[in-house]
């Protein structure tokens, strides 16, 4: 936590961050997005800062080609909710077609490269952030046992990464 309050821009503060967190964690791909604008789903996605690093390019390359931004779920979850998301609960919804086609479309899609993760919701001030940590080992059912053992640690990190973020 010193490490991270003293990094002296917010790239060097995700580094540290994104660093601990896989070598701790296992958590591969680290996404880091600051809302400038929650308001409306527009907002939300066009509207925000973004740091990130651990997926494939050819995950990014789809990403964009395919204007998955417009139906990331997890993106518009996290920006609303108050609770961290496992990636399993939009798999499980996916998986019970309980989903609208143009959210499935990009589930499906983060499915192929993401196996299991969290997105985990942060809030200070007014101003709205998520990070997004993703797995790619294959073990859901041992990726959640996992957070939830080491929830309240990933969390406050998360946190404070955020609160450090000018």
């Amino acid at each position: 936590m010193v490490d991270i309050t003293e990094a002296p821009s917010l790239d060097a503060k995700y580094e540290i961050f994104s660093s601990f967190i896989e070598a701790e964690y296992g958590y591969v791909g680290v996404n880091y997005v600051l809302f400038t604008d929650t308001r409306s789903l527009q907002g939300i996605h066009s509207n925000h800062v973004s740091k990130r690093s651990g997926l494939p390019g050819e995950w990014r390359e789809i990403y964009q080609r395919n204007n998955y931004a417009r139906d990331d779920l997890g993106m518009r979850m996290g920006a609303l909710a108050h609770q961290p998301i496992l990636q399993s609960s939009f798999y499980r919804l996916l998986h019970e077609e309980k989903l609208p086609q143009n959210l499935a479309r990009v589930v499906g899609g983060v499915r192929d490269f993401v196996s299991s993760g969290v997105v985990i919701p942060l809030e200070a001030n007014g101003v709205r952030a998520v990070v997004g940590l993703y797995d790619t080992s294959g073990k859901i059912a041992n990726h959640d046992a996992r957070f939830e053992r080491d929830r309240t640690i990933i969390q406050t990190l998360a946190n404070h990464l955020y609160m450090c973020s000018d």
